[in-house]
């Protein structure tokens, strides 16, 4: 999700106000010890505005 998220030229807390997430959450789900809840997926997709195998790619 980094990579997706660096190629989108966003921080880790302008990608969490986006998806409506504390940033500190966005971190821990780009170090893979947290498991998102397919809202949440959802609103990182639009974020990032990519689509769904891109995102679950990088998870």
């Amino acid at each position: 999700m980094a990579r997706l998220r660096s190629a989108r030229q966003l921080t880790q807390e302008q990608m969490a106000e986006g998806a409506d997430v504390h940033p500190r959450y966005v971190q821990k789900l780009e170090g893979g010890t947290a498991h998102p809840s397919l809202m949440v997926l959802r609103k990182l997709q639009r974020t990032l505005g990519c689509e769904w195998n891109d995102l679950l790619r990088d998870l």
